[in-house]
């Protein structure tokens, strides 16, 4: 291509067509947008090759001024640019009021531009501007716009360039012009309006390779730069016929799908559909998951547990109380309304429950999930379950956000089971904490501080020994010199088997009734200890020192009675063990859930509803069910330590609608 002077005038034309200009565009790199405009020279000088037709309507009545424009421009032509410069050069020095001034100025600030001489070229450009020829002032504004783009000046380079949109004449002028809009517009943050930009020119009448460039770069855009919102809007804005919009709407779809709204990758599937734009293998597949993900059945409940891995053995229970609840395996022929379990395992990580939610929705239409066991699972997943609007029943102490209203969880928080325990010691109003360092202990203490005012009492002590402590004079005087009249103990069953023989050392004995005997300078307190301690073993080894004690008990098989004992023998004939915490629970949450249906629920969101009110059906685990923030009705099942076993204590009701308390 030559870097042609504009010095042959076509009277009554311009650079510029009269055609309307469409909504402003744009995004490249600065190399990218001279090599690709043919103003970067490296080594050899790359040209650029302009329509002649497009010239402003400028002439000269000089012989001699025409002469040199006339040679300058042949120099041009040839690729011999100093010999050109120089001629332009000694044209502006030697015809100072010649009219054809702005055409030189011009293409000596094209040839300066090229040279990466901005700063030179700019002040041409500014001159020409500013003409009273409006056809020879555009000309500048023109070539001025693209100056400042490479400057770097983004936001003054689109509001001269973008006027221009749809009335260049030139292919290379129009590819010069919209590579320009693009990338100011990236760089001034308006990514939509850059690949507007891109898709315009690679609609254009340009050649095959800047159409193949532009889509390049728009696909890169669009699939790496813009953000979700971003793609959602450029669907409805890109004209259906350009490369752009595909892309964009492809991304649209996996987006939508990855928010959970299905309703948006059905549209916009029909979309793609309409235009006859294939799909593809992944796009087919979202399709039909995005249509199944709304038919819930309700014969099929989800659960997500960590059968392999850390955590197995806990996945394992839990895996035994559901299949035992839902009768699997079935002693005879299976009815078309019998209960099915589809079981994916986690394996503890998160990423793995996340994609085993979209697989139990979108493949399996369960009406409801059970699981996750960990914490971290629970986070992701209870999140993705919420977008595709599916109950979720965690298996784990966990609270779960505000808007997580498709979330639930069976047992209670460190915060509920301390709440249940405080609220157990009646009469008790000075509480005291022993509890090692660290984040248990730090959770343990906020959570009695929170429990206690609650019911107008206070913490008066929080002894804290080392996590690896065996040792606990020091933390037991500091209690021991508050005289409080409740201690919770907040470790393990073999730590409080230590530490409860140092409290009676220590003259703070267990409370059981009137009738035991304390010496007289002893200080009788209410021992409460949390479901950590609670073990079978604890009373072989310590019940002399904690008579009385009150503990948060998940599950005793021994003191079951109903419901609960009904299941226990049915748990430990099938597995030979008695069930623990993890077998009940899952074998409430798959009852809580399938009795709903059986009551009628169809639906995913009337899942929901009912598991929020009465449940019909006694729980085995002390959670009576869900309270209105979607945790256990009661907190945690508090049975006192009295001779040589556990028994249980009257609670306060949970509801008038609360069943009976079976265990």
């Amino acid at each position: 291509m030559s870097l042609r002077p504009y010095v042959a005038v076509m009277p009554g034309r311009s650079l510029f067509s009269g055609s309307p200009i469409p909504r402003a565009l744009a995004t490249p790199s600065l190399a990218a947008l001279l090599i690709g405009a043919g103003l970067l020279f490296v080594g050899c000088p790359k040209r650029v090759e302009m329509d002649p037709r497009t010239l402003p309507n400028v002439t000269t009545d000089d012989p001699e001024a025409e002469s040199l424009l006339r040679d300058a421009r042949r120099a041009a032509d040839a690729g011999d640019l100093p010999t050109a410069k120089s001629t332009y050069v000694e044209f502006l020095a030697t015809h100072p009021d010649d009219p054809m001034r702005p055409i030189a100025r011009l293409e000596l600030g094209r040839i300066e531009l090229a040279e990466g001489s901005l700063t030179l070229a700019r002040g041409r450009f500014e001159s020409v501007a500013e003409h009273a020829d409006e056809a020879v002032a555009e000309r500048g504004r023109f070539y001025l716009g693209i100056t400042l783009q490479l400057a770097g000046e983004h936001a003054e380079a689109l509001e001269m360039l973008r006027p221009f949109i749809g009335r260049t004449v030139d292919p290379e002028e129009t590819a010069m012009l919209l590579d320009s809009i693009a990338t100011a517009a990236a760089a001034t943050g308006d990514q939509i309006g850059s690949v507007e930009a891109l898709d315009a020119l690679a609609r254009s009448d340009v050649s095959e390779r800047r159409k193949d460039e532009a889509s390049a770069r728009l696909a890169f855009q669009i699939g790496d730069q813009l953000t979700a919102e971003e793609v959602q809007r450029l669907v409805g804005l890109l004209p259906h016929d350009g490369p752009g919009w595909p892309v964009a709407t492809r991304r649209a779809v996996r987006e939508s799908f990855a928010s959970g709204d299905m309703e948006r990758v059905l549209a916009l599937i029909e979309m793609l559909r309409e235009e006859e734009i294939t799909l593809g293998e992944e796009l087919s597949a979202i399709a039909i998951r995005a249509e199944r993900t709304g038919q819930a059945d309700p014969r099929v409940i989800g659960a997500i547990l960590p059968l392999s891995g850390r955590g197995r053995e806990v996945g394992q229970l839990a895996l035994r109380g559901i299949t035992l609840a839902a009768g699997i395996p079935a002693t005879g022929p299976a009815d078309e309304n019998s209960p099915q379990i589809v079981f994916r395992d986690s394996g503890g990580d998160e990423e793995r429950a996340i994609a085993a939610v979209d697989d139990l929705v979108s493949l399996h239409r369960v009406i409801a999930i059970i699981g996750p066991v960990s914490a971290s699972a629970v986070s992701g997943a209870a999140e993705r379950a919420q977008e595709l609007g599916v109950p979720l029943i965690a298996l784990a102490p966990v609270d779960l956000p505000a808007e997580a209203t498709m979330g639930f969880h069976l047992l209670p928080t460190p915060a509920e089971e301390v709440a249940a325990l405080v609220s157990s010691a009646r009469g008790a109003i000075r509480f005291a904490l022993l509890a090692p360092e660290g984040g248990y202990g730090d959770a343990m203490d906020a959570a009695l501080r929170q429990a206690a005012s609650a019911v107008g009492a206070s913490v008066v002590a929080s002894g804290r020994y080392p996590a690896s402590a065996t040792e606990f004079q020091e933390p037991i005087t500091a209690v021991r010199e508050a005289a409080p009249d409740a201690i919770l103990l907040a470790d393990s069953a073999r730590r409080v088997s230590l530490i409860a023989p140092a409290l009676m050392a220590a003259g703070l004995y267990s409370v059981t009734g009137p009738s035991q005997e304390v010496p007289e300078t002893a200080l009788p307190v209410r021992l409460l200890a949390t479901s950590a301690a609670y073990s079978a073993d604890i009373v072989r080894t310590t019940r002399r020192y904690l008579q009385g004690a009150l503990f948060s008990v998940p599950f005793d098989a021994a003191t079951s009675t109903g419901t609960a004992r009904d299941f226990a023998n049915l748990f430990q004939t099938r597995f030979g063990s008695a069930p623990d915490l993890f077998a009940v629970t899952g074998r409430d949450a798959f009852q809580l859930v399938r009795d709903l249906v059986e009551a009628g629920a169809t639906t995913r969101m009337a899942v929901a509803r009912g598991l929020l009110g009465a449940p019909t059906t006694e729980t085995v685990g002390p959670s009576l069910g869900f309270s209105a923030s979607r945790g256990p009705r009661r907190g945690a099942r508090v049975l006192a330590l009295v001779g040589d076993s556990f028994e249980p204590l009257v609670a306060p009701a949970a509801s008038e609608s609360a069943p009976a308390v079976t265990q």
